[in-house]
C-alpha cells in the first residue's frame, strides 16, 4: 500500500490495465452530448431573454453577457487550459444559441446581403476575366 517513503500508491497502481468497454464509450459520448446541449439551451434561453423583456438595456446586458463568455473561450483556448475540443464545443453552442434565438434577424441579413454578395462576385470574376492577359499571345 505504501512504497519506500511511506507514501500511498497512484490509484492507477492497483487498478491494473482496464480495457474501455462500449458501453464505458457510450456514457462518455452521451455525456459530451448532455454537455453541449446544456451550453445549448443556456445560450438560446439568454438569447430570448432581451425579446421577452423589452427594455432597451437588455441588449447591452446580452452582448456583456456573450462577450465575457466568448472572452473566456478565447483566453482559456490561448493558455491552454482544459481540452481544447471541448471549448471548441462550447463555442460551437453558444454560437448556435445566438443564431437560433436570432433567427429570424440571422435570415433577414442572409435574404439582404446574399444579392450583394453575388452581384459583387459576379462583377470581380468578370473584370478579373477582362483584365487578365490573353493566353494566346503568349504562345
Amino acid at each position: 500500500m505504501f512504497d519506500n517513503n511511506y507514501r500511498p500508491h497512484d490509484e492507477g497502481d492497483f487498478l491494473g490495465e482496464r480495457k474501455e468497454t462500449n458501453q464505458l464509450k457510450f456514457y462518455r459520448s452521451i455525456g459530451n452530448w448532455a454537455e453541449f446541449g446544456l451550453y445549448f439551451s443556456g445560450g438560446l434561453a439568454l438569447a430570448f431573454v432581451p425579446r421577452l423583456i423589452p427594455v432597451p438595456g437588455i441588449w447591452v446586458f446580452y452582448s456583456l453577457v456573450n462577450g465575457v463568455g466568448f472572452g473566456y473561450l478565447v483566453i482559456s483556448y490561448l493558455g491552454g487550459d482544459g481540452d481544447r475540443r471541448e471549448l471548441g464545443a462550447i463555442a460551437l453552442a453558444l454560437i448556435a444559441a445566438a443564431i437560433g434565438g436570432h433567427w429570424d434577424a440571422v435570415w433577414r441579413a442572409v435574404q439582404y446581403f446574399l444579392p450583394h454578395l453575388l452581384i459583387g462576385t459576379a462583377l470581380i470574376v468578370g473584370f478579373t476575366l477582362l483584365l487578365l492577359p490573353n493566353r494566346r499571345d503568349r504562345i
